[in-house]
Protein backbone atom coordinates (compact mmCIF):
# COMPACT_ATOMS: atom_id res chain seq x y z
CA UNK A 1 0.00 0.00 0.00
CA UNK A 2 1.43 3.57 -0.49
CA UNK A 3 4.54 3.24 -2.80
CA UNK A 4 5.20 6.72 -2.30
CA UNK A 5 4.96 6.77 1.48
CA UNK A 6 7.32 3.25 1.34
CA UNK A 7 9.82 5.01 -0.35
CA UNK A 8 9.93 8.40 1.90
CA UNK A 9 13.47 8.02 3.71
CA UNK A 10 13.76 9.67 7.22
CA UNK A 11 16.06 12.18 6.07
CA UNK A 12 12.74 12.84 3.53
CA UNK A 13 10.28 12.93 6.37
CA UNK A 14 12.68 14.93 8.62
CA UNK A 15 12.89 17.30 5.76
CA UNK A 16 9.01 17.60 5.55
CA UNK A 17 8.84 18.51 9.20
CA UNK A 18 12.24 17.87 11.39
CA UNK A 19 14.83 16.10 13.29
CA UNK A 20 12.96 15.84 16.99
CA UNK A 21 9.79 14.28 15.58
CA UNK A 22 11.92 11.59 13.70
CA UNK A 23 13.86 10.71 16.03
CA UNK A 24 10.48 10.70 18.59
CA UNK A 25 8.57 8.48 16.40
CA UNK A 26 11.45 6.20 15.79
CA UNK A 27 12.07 5.78 19.50
CA UNK A 28 8.63 4.63 20.31
CA UNK A 29 8.66 1.94 17.19
CA UNK A 30 11.84 0.71 18.69
CA UNK A 31 10.31 0.77 22.12
CA UNK A 32 7.40 -1.25 20.71
CA UNK A 33 5.06 1.99 21.26
CA UNK A 34 4.51 2.06 17.96
CA UNK A 35 1.41 2.49 15.52
CA UNK A 36 -1.02 -0.42 13.95
CA UNK A 37 -1.46 0.49 10.12
CA UNK A 38 -4.32 -1.18 8.25
CA UNK A 39 -6.33 -0.35 5.12
CA UNK A 40 -9.67 0.77 6.04
CA UNK A 41 -12.20 0.26 2.92
CA UNK A 42 -9.28 -0.12 0.63
CA UNK A 43 -9.38 3.99 0.56
CA UNK A 44 -7.73 5.30 3.97
CA UNK A 45 -4.82 3.96 6.01
CA UNK A 46 -5.64 3.91 9.53
CA UNK A 47 -2.67 3.59 12.58
CA UNK A 48 -3.57 2.74 15.93
CA UNK A 49 -1.48 3.44 18.86
CA UNK A 50 -1.27 1.91 22.19
CA UNK A 51 -2.19 5.00 23.91
CA UNK A 52 -5.53 5.46 21.90
CA UNK A 53 -4.33 7.65 19.34
CA UNK A 54 -5.75 7.22 15.84
CA UNK A 55 -3.97 8.88 12.44
CA UNK A 56 -5.98 8.45 9.36
CA UNK A 57 -4.36 9.13 5.45
CA UNK A 58 -7.12 9.34 3.07
CA UNK A 59 -6.29 7.72 -0.26
CA UNK A 60 -4.83 9.37 -3.30
CA UNK A 61 -3.56 12.44 -0.57
CA UNK A 62 0.20 13.25 0.46
CA UNK A 63 1.28 12.15 3.64
CA UNK A 64 0.78 16.09 4.82
CA UNK A 65 -3.17 15.77 5.02
CA UNK A 66 -3.30 12.75 7.28
CA UNK A 67 -5.41 13.67 10.39
CA UNK A 68 -4.18 12.52 13.69
CA UNK A 69 -6.63 13.30 16.80
CA UNK A 70 -3.63 14.21 18.76
CA UNK A 71 -4.87 17.76 17.52
CA UNK A 72 -1.33 18.81 16.77
CA UNK A 73 -0.56 20.52 13.55
CA UNK A 74 2.51 18.09 13.43
CA UNK A 75 3.23 15.09 15.25
CA UNK A 76 5.70 12.19 15.87
CA UNK A 77 2.03 10.09 15.12
CA UNK A 78 2.38 10.90 11.02
CA UNK A 79 5.83 10.51 11.15
CA UNK A 80 5.28 7.08 12.96
CA UNK A 81 2.63 5.97 10.36
CA UNK A 82 5.17 6.37 7.42
CA UNK A 83 7.80 4.61 9.47
CA UNK A 84 5.87 1.51 10.23
CA UNK A 85 4.68 0.69 6.92
CA UNK A 86 6.64 -2.11 5.28
CA UNK A 87 10.33 -0.74 3.28
CA UNK A 88 10.37 -1.46 -0.02
CA UNK A 89 13.33 -4.36 -0.33
CA UNK A 90 16.22 -2.32 -2.10
CA UNK A 91 14.58 -0.53 -4.35
CA UNK A 92 17.06 0.53 -7.76
CA UNK A 93 17.05 3.92 -8.75
CA UNK A 94 16.18 5.13 -11.73
CA UNK A 95 18.55 6.24 -14.73
CA UNK A 96 16.24 9.33 -15.13
CA UNK A 97 13.19 11.54 -13.06
CA UNK A 98 9.56 11.42 -14.45
CA UNK A 99 7.47 14.27 -13.28
CA UNK A 100 3.72 14.77 -14.73
CA UNK A 101 3.29 18.32 -15.99
CA UNK A 102 -0.30 17.97 -15.38
CA UNK A 103 0.29 17.60 -11.85
CA UNK A 104 2.53 20.65 -11.38
CA UNK A 105 -0.48 22.62 -13.30
CA UNK A 106 -3.10 21.18 -10.46
CA UNK A 107 -0.55 21.83 -7.88
CA UNK A 108 0.54 25.62 -8.70
CA UNK A 109 -2.32 27.08 -10.17
CA UNK A 110 -1.92 29.81 -12.85
CA UNK A 111 -0.29 31.97 -10.75
CA UNK A 112 2.38 30.84 -9.92
CA UNK A 113 2.96 29.48 -13.38
CA UNK A 114 2.79 32.90 -14.32
CA UNK A 115 5.57 34.33 -11.80
CA UNK A 116 7.67 30.98 -13.51
CA UNK A 117 7.50 31.58 -16.81
CA UNK A 118 8.75 35.77 -16.42
CA UNK A 119 11.56 33.99 -14.28
CA UNK A 120 12.71 31.88 -16.74
CA UNK A 121 12.00 34.66 -19.78
CA UNK A 122 14.81 36.87 -17.74
CA UNK A 123 16.92 34.43 -18.44
CA UNK A 124 18.73 31.70 -15.70
CA UNK A 125 20.90 28.22 -15.49
CA UNK A 126 20.25 25.57 -13.89
CA UNK A 127 21.22 22.00 -13.44
CA UNK A 128 19.76 18.97 -12.52
CA UNK A 129 21.71 16.09 -10.23
CA UNK A 130 21.31 12.48 -8.56
CA UNK A 131 20.15 10.54 -7.72
CA UNK A 132 19.37 11.59 -5.20
CA UNK A 133 17.00 13.86 -7.50
CA UNK A 134 17.85 17.73 -6.84
CA UNK A 135 17.41 20.78 -9.18
CA UNK A 136 19.93 23.33 -8.28
CA UNK A 137 18.57 26.72 -9.71
CA UNK A 138 20.62 30.31 -9.28
CA UNK A 139 19.59 30.96 -5.49
CA UNK A 140 18.03 27.94 -4.35
CA UNK A 141 17.91 24.02 -4.47
CA UNK A 142 14.44 21.90 -4.80
CA UNK A 143 14.66 18.35 -3.93
CA UNK A 144 12.32 15.47 -4.81
CA UNK A 145 12.12 13.25 -1.96
CA UNK A 146 9.83 10.47 -3.09
CA UNK A 147 11.09 10.14 -6.83
CA UNK A 148 8.72 12.11 -9.61
CA UNK A 149 5.82 12.70 -6.90
CA UNK A 150 5.34 16.37 -7.07
CA UNK A 151 3.66 16.30 -3.14
CA UNK A 152 6.95 15.19 -1.83
CA UNK A 153 9.40 18.11 -3.74
CA UNK A 154 10.77 20.45 -1.11
CA UNK A 155 12.62 24.01 -2.03
CA UNK A 156 14.97 25.89 0.29
CA UNK A 157 13.60 29.34 -0.02
CA UNK A 158 11.68 31.37 2.17
CA UNK A 159 8.22 31.54 0.12
CA UNK A 160 5.70 29.56 1.49
CA UNK A 161 5.29 25.80 -0.33
CA UNK A 162 4.20 25.27 -3.40
CA UNK A 163 6.20 28.17 -4.66
CA UNK A 164 7.49 28.90 -8.45
CA UNK A 165 10.74 27.25 -7.60
CA UNK A 166 8.90 24.00 -8.30
CA UNK A 167 7.43 24.82 -11.82
CA UNK A 168 11.30 25.83 -12.83
CA UNK A 169 12.95 23.14 -11.64
CA UNK A 170 10.19 20.63 -13.56
CA UNK A 171 10.73 22.46 -16.30
CA UNK A 172 14.51 21.75 -16.11
CA UNK A 173 13.92 18.11 -15.54
CA UNK A 174 11.74 17.86 -18.70
CA UNK A 175 13.87 19.91 -20.91
CA UNK A 176 17.08 17.14 -19.89
CA UNK A 177 14.55 14.37 -20.01
CA UNK A 178 15.31 13.53 -16.92
CA UNK A 179 18.67 12.88 -17.04
CA UNK A 180 21.77 14.42 -15.13
CA UNK A 181 22.62 17.85 -16.95
CA UNK A 182 22.39 21.83 -17.25
CA UNK A 183 19.96 23.79 -18.71
CA UNK A 184 20.60 27.04 -19.99
CA UNK A 185 17.57 29.52 -20.40
CA UNK A 186 18.71 32.98 -21.78
CA UNK A 187 17.46 36.45 -23.26
CA UNK A 188 18.70 39.47 -25.30
CA UNK A 189 19.75 42.04 -22.22
CA UNK A 190 21.17 45.21 -23.11
CA UNK A 191 25.00 45.34 -22.27
CA UNK A 192 25.93 47.55 -19.68
CA UNK A 193 29.12 49.64 -20.05
CA UNK A 194 31.24 50.44 -16.29
CA UNK A 195 33.56 53.03 -16.78
CA UNK A 196 37.35 51.93 -15.58
CA UNK A 197 38.77 54.49 -16.90
CA UNK A 198 39.60 56.38 -13.20
CA UNK A 199 40.90 52.86 -12.14
CA UNK A 200 42.93 53.14 -15.02
CA UNK A 201 44.81 56.22 -14.95
CA UNK A 202 45.06 56.38 -11.15
CA UNK A 203 44.99 52.74 -9.73
CA UNK A 204 43.51 51.68 -6.12
CA UNK A 205 43.05 55.41 -5.16
CA UNK A 206 41.12 56.08 -8.62
CA UNK A 207 37.31 56.08 -8.03
CA UNK A 208 34.81 52.88 -8.64
CA UNK A 209 32.12 52.84 -11.32
CA UNK A 210 28.77 53.02 -9.73
CA UNK A 211 26.90 49.72 -9.39
CA UNK A 212 24.64 48.61 -12.22
CA UNK A 213 21.27 47.97 -11.33
CA UNK A 214 20.02 43.66 -11.08
CA UNK A 215 23.47 42.98 -11.78
CA UNK A 216 24.93 40.68 -8.85
CA UNK A 217 28.53 39.53 -9.32
CA UNK A 218 29.15 43.35 -10.36
CA UNK A 219 28.16 44.25 -7.71
CA UNK A 220 30.01 41.82 -5.39
CA UNK A 221 33.21 42.19 -7.46
CA UNK A 222 32.84 45.97 -6.77
CA UNK A 223 31.93 45.36 -3.08
CA UNK A 224 35.53 43.53 -2.92
CA UNK A 225 38.00 46.28 -4.62
CA UNK A 226 35.66 49.20 -2.09
CA UNK A 227 37.87 46.91 0.60
CA UNK A 228 40.93 46.71 -1.26
CA UNK A 229 41.16 50.32 -1.62
CA UNK A 230 40.22 50.79 2.40
CA UNK A 231 42.94 48.69 3.56
CA UNK A 232 45.68 50.68 0.82
CA UNK A 233 44.46 53.53 2.28
CA UNK A 234 44.53 52.69 6.20
CA UNK A 235 47.92 51.40 5.21
CA UNK A 236 47.01 48.02 6.24
CA UNK A 237 49.35 45.03 5.08
CA UNK A 238 46.13 43.07 4.06
CA UNK A 239 45.92 44.80 0.84
CA UNK A 240 46.59 42.93 -2.25
CA UNK A 241 47.56 44.27 -5.86
CA UNK A 242 46.81 41.09 -7.44
CA UNK A 243 43.71 40.78 -6.30
CA UNK A 244 42.94 44.65 -7.02
CA UNK A 245 43.89 43.36 -10.90
CA UNK A 246 41.96 40.12 -10.80
CA UNK A 247 38.96 42.14 -9.62
CA UNK A 248 39.40 44.62 -12.37
CA UNK A 249 40.49 42.86 -15.06
CA UNK A 250 37.04 40.04 -14.32
CA UNK A 251 34.74 43.73 -14.26
CA UNK A 252 36.38 44.41 -17.71
CA UNK A 253 35.87 40.63 -18.95
CA UNK A 254 31.87 40.88 -17.96
CA UNK A 255 31.34 44.02 -19.51
CA UNK A 256 33.51 42.68 -22.85
CA UNK A 257 32.53 39.03 -22.96
CA UNK A 258 30.86 37.85 -26.00
CA UNK A 259 27.11 36.87 -26.73
CA UNK A 260 27.88 33.35 -26.18
CA UNK A 261 28.11 33.74 -22.42
CA UNK A 262 24.65 34.63 -21.24
CA UNK A 263 25.00 38.19 -19.25
CA UNK A 264 22.57 36.22 -16.70
CA UNK A 265 25.52 34.12 -15.84
CA UNK A 266 28.96 36.72 -16.34
CA UNK A 267 26.92 39.61 -14.94
CA UNK A 268 24.44 38.05 -12.58
CA UNK A 269 21.83 39.87 -13.39
CA UNK A 270 18.25 39.48 -11.48
CA UNK A 271 19.87 37.29 -8.78
CA UNK A 272 18.95 38.72 -5.72
CA UNK A 273 22.09 39.56 -3.25
CA UNK A 274 20.03 38.28 -0.58
CA UNK A 275 17.55 35.46 0.02
CA UNK A 276 16.39 34.12 3.78
CA UNK A 277 15.73 30.37 3.88
CA UNK A 278 12.74 28.86 5.69
CA UNK A 279 14.84 26.60 7.41
CA UNK A 280 17.75 24.58 6.85
CA UNK A 281 20.17 21.59 8.28
CA UNK A 282 23.95 22.94 8.09
CA UNK A 283 26.65 20.49 8.92
CA UNK A 284 29.73 22.13 9.62
CA UNK A 285 32.95 21.21 7.63
CA UNK A 286 35.25 23.20 9.93
CA UNK A 287 37.15 26.94 10.28
CA UNK A 288 39.53 28.73 9.45
CA UNK A 289 41.35 32.06 11.31
CA UNK A 290 42.51 35.26 9.53
CA UNK A 291 43.16 38.60 9.87
CA UNK A 292 39.50 39.35 8.64
CA UNK A 293 38.52 37.09 11.51
CA UNK A 294 36.90 33.33 11.94
CA UNK A 295 35.28 31.67 8.72
CA UNK A 296 33.09 28.99 9.46
CA UNK A 297 32.50 26.39 6.57
CA UNK A 298 28.99 24.38 6.14
CA UNK A 299 27.20 22.49 3.81
CA UNK A 300 23.63 21.86 3.61
CA UNK A 301 21.84 18.87 2.75
CA UNK A 302 22.20 18.96 -1.25
CA UNK A 303 25.82 19.36 -0.78
CA UNK A 304 26.26 23.16 -1.10
CA UNK A 305 29.01 24.82 0.79
CA UNK A 306 28.14 28.22 3.01
CA UNK A 307 30.60 30.23 4.89
CA UNK A 308 29.54 32.05 7.82
CA UNK A 309 32.25 34.85 8.42
CA UNK A 310 32.52 36.17 12.15
CA UNK A 311 34.67 39.67 12.66
CA UNK A 312 37.55 39.39 15.17
CA UNK A 313 37.03 39.68 18.82
CA UNK A 314 33.40 39.12 17.75
CA UNK A 315 30.48 36.23 19.18
CA UNK A 316 28.51 34.55 16.39
CA UNK A 317 25.69 36.06 17.95
CA UNK A 318 21.97 34.57 18.62
CA UNK A 319 23.12 33.24 21.91
CA UNK A 320 25.30 30.47 19.53
CA UNK A 321 28.94 29.86 21.19
CA UNK A 322 32.00 29.09 18.75
CA UNK A 323 33.41 26.22 19.50
CA UNK A 324 29.56 24.33 19.72
CA UNK A 325 28.59 26.24 16.15
CA UNK A 326 32.09 24.72 14.76
CA UNK A 327 31.91 21.35 16.36
CA UNK A 328 28.26 20.71 15.61
CA UNK A 329 24.91 20.65 13.08
CA UNK A 330 22.71 24.28 13.00
CA UNK A 331 19.33 23.84 12.17
CA UNK A 332 17.55 27.53 11.91
CA UNK A 333 14.72 29.14 10.13
CA UNK A 334 16.95 32.49 10.31
CA UNK A 335 19.66 32.37 7.77
CA UNK A 336 20.21 34.85 5.32
CA UNK A 337 22.09 33.63 2.18
CA UNK A 338 24.23 36.22 -0.02
CA UNK A 339 24.55 35.22 -3.92
CA UNK A 340 28.07 34.89 -3.29
CA UNK A 341 27.01 31.46 -0.78
CA UNK A 342 28.21 33.37 2.40
CA UNK A 343 25.48 34.01 5.01
CA UNK A 344 24.74 35.69 8.47
CA UNK A 345 21.98 34.83 11.18
CA UNK A 346 19.14 36.36 12.15
CA UNK A 347 19.56 37.45 15.88
CA UNK A 348 16.30 36.25 17.26
CA UNK A 349 17.36 33.36 19.68
CA UNK A 350 14.79 30.89 19.12
CA UNK A 351 15.23 30.43 15.67
CA UNK A 352 18.34 28.32 16.25
CA UNK A 353 19.17 25.54 17.59
CA UNK A 354 22.45 23.08 17.78
CA UNK A 355 23.27 19.21 17.60
CA UNK A 356 26.28 17.16 18.33
CA UNK A 357 27.78 16.44 14.84
CA UNK A 358 28.10 12.75 15.29
CA UNK A 359 28.37 10.63 12.32
CA UNK A 360 27.33 13.23 10.35
CA UNK A 361 30.69 13.44 8.22
CA UNK A 362 29.58 9.49 7.07
CA UNK A 363 26.44 10.44 5.13
CA UNK A 364 27.41 13.92 3.15
CA UNK A 365 25.98 14.31 0.23
CA UNK A 366 27.71 13.08 -2.98
CA UNK A 367 28.61 15.96 -4.84
CA UNK A 368 30.54 17.26 -1.43
CA UNK A 369 32.82 14.63 -2.20
CA UNK A 370 36.18 14.69 -4.16
CA UNK A 371 35.47 12.50 -7.40
CA UNK A 372 39.09 12.28 -7.99
CA UNK A 373 41.85 14.12 -9.60
CA UNK A 374 40.73 13.11 -13.68
CA UNK A 375 36.92 13.69 -13.26
CA UNK A 376 37.75 17.12 -11.04
CA UNK A 377 39.92 17.79 -14.07
CA UNK A 378 38.00 17.15 -16.65
CA UNK A 379 35.40 19.57 -14.78
CA UNK A 380 37.39 22.34 -14.88
CA UNK A 381 38.62 22.61 -18.09
CA UNK A 382 34.89 22.32 -19.56
CA UNK A 383 33.76 25.17 -17.22
CA UNK A 384 34.73 29.01 -18.73
CA UNK A 385 37.57 31.09 -16.44
CA UNK A 386 36.66 32.01 -13.42
CA UNK A 387 36.91 35.63 -14.35
CA UNK A 388 33.48 34.88 -16.05
CA UNK A 389 31.96 32.63 -13.64
CA UNK A 390 29.47 33.52 -10.93
CA UNK A 391 31.52 34.71 -7.82
CA UNK A 392 31.06 31.99 -5.09
CA UNK A 393 33.54 31.74 -2.43
CA UNK A 394 32.99 28.50 -1.89
CA UNK A 395 33.63 27.11 -5.10
CA UNK A 396 36.29 24.67 -4.82
CA UNK A 397 35.77 23.16 -1.06
CA UNK A 398 35.83 19.88 -0.82
CA UNK A 399 35.99 16.71 1.13
CA UNK A 400 38.38 14.12 0.36
CA UNK A 401 38.71 10.63 1.95
CA UNK A 402 42.20 9.58 2.34
CA UNK A 403 43.46 6.09 2.05
CA UNK A 404 46.64 6.62 3.30
CA UNK A 405 49.28 9.55 4.19
CA UNK A 406 52.74 8.92 2.69
CA UNK A 407 54.99 11.33 4.06
CA UNK A 408 54.91 15.05 5.98
CA UNK A 409 57.38 17.61 5.69
CA UNK A 410 58.09 20.51 6.99
CA UNK A 411 59.21 24.30 4.67
CA UNK A 412 61.06 26.56 7.42
CA UNK A 413 61.24 28.89 4.64
CA UNK A 414 57.36 30.08 3.78
CA UNK A 415 56.90 27.92 7.65
CA UNK A 416 54.97 25.17 5.31
CA UNK A 417 53.94 21.98 6.39
CA UNK A 418 53.44 19.72 3.49
CA UNK A 419 52.03 16.28 2.93
CA UNK A 420 51.71 13.53 0.46
CA UNK A 421 48.53 11.97 0.68
CA UNK A 422 46.97 9.09 -1.54
CA UNK A 423 43.01 9.68 -2.02
CA UNK A 424 40.39 6.90 -2.23
CA UNK A 425 40.65 6.81 -5.74
CA UNK A 426 44.34 5.91 -5.64
CA UNK A 427 45.68 9.17 -6.72
CA UNK A 428 48.60 11.01 -5.35
CA UNK A 429 47.52 14.51 -3.89
CA UNK A 430 49.33 17.50 -1.36
CA UNK A 431 48.66 18.93 1.05
CA UNK A 432 49.60 22.39 1.97
CA UNK A 433 49.24 24.75 5.27
CA UNK A 434 50.91 28.00 5.83
CA UNK A 435 51.45 29.27 9.17
CA UNK A 436 49.08 31.89 10.33
CA UNK A 437 49.94 34.23 13.28
CA UNK A 438 46.01 33.94 14.17
CA UNK A 439 46.36 30.43 14.36
CA UNK A 440 49.29 29.58 16.13
CA UNK A 441 48.88 25.87 17.04
CA UNK A 442 47.64 24.41 13.16
CA UNK A 443 50.68 22.90 11.81
CA UNK A 444 51.05 21.25 15.22
CA UNK A 445 47.60 20.02 15.40
CA UNK A 446 48.20 18.38 12.09
CA UNK A 447 51.34 17.27 12.50
CA UNK A 448 50.43 15.05 15.25
CA UNK A 449 46.97 14.19 14.40
CA UNK A 450 46.99 13.62 10.23
CA UNK A 451 48.82 10.41 10.17
CA UNK A 452 45.28 8.89 11.79
CA UNK A 453 43.13 11.29 9.09
CA UNK A 454 40.21 9.67 7.45
CA UNK A 455 38.40 12.40 5.75
CA UNK A 456 40.14 15.98 5.33
CA UNK A 457 38.05 19.67 3.91
CA UNK A 458 39.32 22.14 2.21
CA UNK A 459 39.33 24.03 -0.82
CA UNK A 460 41.49 22.48 -3.85
CA UNK A 461 43.66 24.14 -6.44
CA UNK A 462 45.66 23.16 -8.88
CA UNK A 463 49.53 23.55 -9.42
CA UNK A 464 51.25 22.10 -11.99
CA UNK A 465 48.67 19.33 -13.30
CA UNK A 466 48.87 17.95 -9.76
CA UNK A 467 45.84 18.69 -7.28
CA UNK A 468 46.67 20.59 -3.74
CA UNK A 469 44.62 20.79 -1.40
CA UNK A 470 44.47 23.54 1.65
CA UNK A 471 42.99 21.69 5.08
CA UNK A 472 40.68 23.66 6.86
CA UNK A 473 39.68 20.19 9.03
CA UNK A 474 39.45 16.69 9.30
CA UNK A 475 38.35 13.74 10.94
CA UNK A 476 39.58 10.63 12.57
CA UNK A 477 39.34 8.32 15.04
CA UNK A 478 39.03 11.29 17.79
CA UNK A 479 36.08 13.08 15.76
CA UNK A 480 36.29 16.16 13.94
CA UNK A 481 39.22 18.43 14.58
CA UNK A 482 39.78 21.91 13.56
CA UNK A 483 43.42 23.03 13.25
CA UNK A 484 42.60 26.26 13.24
CA UNK A 485 40.66 26.56 16.96
CA UNK A 486 42.78 23.97 18.66
CA UNK A 487 46.18 23.68 20.35
CA UNK A 488 48.61 20.76 20.40
CA UNK A 489 52.10 20.22 21.59
CA UNK A 490 54.65 21.67 19.25
CA UNK A 491 56.95 18.83 19.75
CA UNK A 492 57.21 17.05 16.12
CA UNK A 493 60.10 15.84 14.52
CA UNK A 494 59.59 16.45 10.80
CA UNK A 495 62.10 16.09 7.91
CA UNK A 496 62.73 19.69 6.46
CA UNK A 497 62.48 20.52 2.86
CA UNK A 498 65.19 23.13 2.21
CA UNK A 499 64.18 25.42 -1.25
CA UNK A 500 60.76 24.86 -2.97
CA UNK A 501 59.61 23.39 -6.53
CA UNK A 502 60.60 25.66 -9.24
CA UNK A 503 58.28 26.95 -11.71
CA UNK A 504 58.56 26.52 -14.99
CA UNK A 505 60.04 28.72 -17.52
CA UNK A 506 56.72 29.80 -19.31
CA UNK A 507 55.01 30.41 -15.58
CA UNK A 508 57.65 32.40 -14.39
CA UNK A 509 57.37 34.67 -17.46
CA UNK A 510 53.26 34.73 -17.37
CA UNK A 511 53.51 35.49 -13.51
CA UNK A 512 56.21 38.24 -14.56
CA UNK A 513 53.89 39.89 -17.03
CA UNK A 514 50.59 39.65 -14.35
CA UNK A 515 53.32 41.31 -11.57
CA UNK A 516 53.52 44.33 -14.34
CA UNK A 517 50.01 44.63 -15.22
CA UNK A 518 49.21 44.60 -11.08
CA UNK A 519 51.85 47.34 -10.91
CA UNK A 520 50.01 49.22 -13.43
CA UNK A 521 46.68 48.94 -11.93
CA UNK A 522 48.00 49.80 -8.68
CA UNK A 523 49.75 52.73 -9.05
CA UNK A 524 47.59 54.38 -11.96
CA UNK A 525 49.16 54.68 -15.47
CA UNK A 526 49.68 58.56 -14.87
CA UNK A 527 51.56 57.40 -11.76
CA UNK A 528 54.13 54.73 -13.29
CA UNK A 529 58.06 55.30 -11.79
CA UNK A 530 59.93 56.22 -14.46
CA UNK A 531 61.83 53.05 -14.77
CA UNK A 532 58.65 51.08 -15.83
CA UNK A 533 58.99 51.72 -19.95
CA UNK A 534 62.58 50.00 -19.72
CA UNK A 535 61.14 46.65 -17.48
CA UNK A 536 58.35 46.79 -20.06
CA UNK A 537 60.68 46.54 -23.06
CA UNK A 538 62.47 43.74 -21.13
CA UNK A 539 59.72 41.62 -20.50
CA UNK A 540 58.75 42.30 -24.37
CA UNK A 541 62.16 40.68 -25.09
CA UNK A 542 61.99 37.82 -22.94
CA UNK A 543 57.86 36.98 -24.45
CA UNK A 544 59.69 37.04 -27.75
CA UNK A 545 62.17 34.48 -27.15
CA UNK A 546 59.25 31.89 -25.28
CA UNK A 547 57.22 32.60 -28.78
CA UNK A 548 54.80 34.57 -27.57
CA UNK A 549 54.95 37.00 -29.92
CA UNK A 550 51.31 38.66 -29.23
CA UNK A 551 51.69 39.13 -25.89
CA UNK A 552 55.41 41.15 -26.70
CA UNK A 553 53.92 43.01 -29.48
CA UNK A 554 51.59 44.41 -26.99
CA UNK A 555 54.03 45.33 -24.02
CA UNK A 556 55.97 47.01 -26.94
CA UNK A 557 52.78 49.14 -27.66
CA UNK A 558 51.85 52.47 -26.29
CA UNK A 559 50.68 50.78 -23.14
CA UNK A 560 47.17 51.86 -23.73
CA UNK A 561 44.22 50.22 -21.87
CA UNK A 562 43.33 48.39 -24.69
CA UNK A 563 46.77 46.93 -24.87
CA UNK A 564 46.86 46.37 -21.15
CA UNK A 565 43.39 44.67 -20.81
CA UNK A 566 44.48 42.27 -24.13
CA UNK A 567 47.73 41.87 -22.37
CA UNK A 568 46.58 41.13 -18.66
CA UNK A 569 44.12 38.58 -19.88
CA UNK A 570 46.07 36.71 -22.01
CA UNK A 571 48.54 36.11 -19.01
CA UNK A 572 45.85 34.95 -16.90
CA UNK A 573 44.84 32.78 -19.07
CA UNK A 574 47.55 31.00 -19.85
CA UNK A 575 48.27 30.90 -15.87
CA UNK A 576 45.31 29.30 -15.69
CA UNK A 577 45.57 26.64 -18.24
CA UNK A 578 48.88 25.82 -17.32
CA UNK A 579 47.82 24.93 -14.13
CA UNK A 580 46.12 21.67 -15.31
CA UNK A 581 49.26 20.46 -17.19
CA UNK A 582 52.12 18.26 -15.47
Amino acid sequence: MRDDLRHLTPEALAALSNWGLVKRAQKDIGAGQGPVVSALNQSMLLARFPDGVECRLPADQPWTAAHCSCGAASCRHRVALVLALPRCEAPAEADALHLDLEDLHRCLGPRLLGQARRLRSQGMQAELMGPPWQVRLPTNTVRFLSGGDLNYARCDCELAWPCEHLALAAWVVEDLAGTVGRVDWTRAVAEIDLDLDEVWQEGCLGALPKTPSGCTWIQLLLEEMAELRQAYQDGSAHYDSSRWLFCALSLWCRTHARQEVSSEYRLGRDQPLEQELEQIRLVSLGATRGHKGTNLYFCDPSGVVMRLDIPPEKSPGSGLRMPDLAYGQLVSRGVVRRANRTFRLRRERQRHSLSPLGNAWESLPPSLLWPGWEAWKQRKISQVTRLLRPRLECEDFVVMELQDVTAIAYLPGPQKLMAHVIDAHGTFVTLERTHRAQAPHALDVLAQHLPETRWVSGRIECSSGCPVLEPVAFWGEGGLRIPDLEEASPEWDLPWIVGTPCESPLQQILGDTLDLCAETLHSGRSQLLPSFDGRRAQLAERLDEAGLTRMADLLRGPWSQQDFWACALRGYLGLESLAYLT
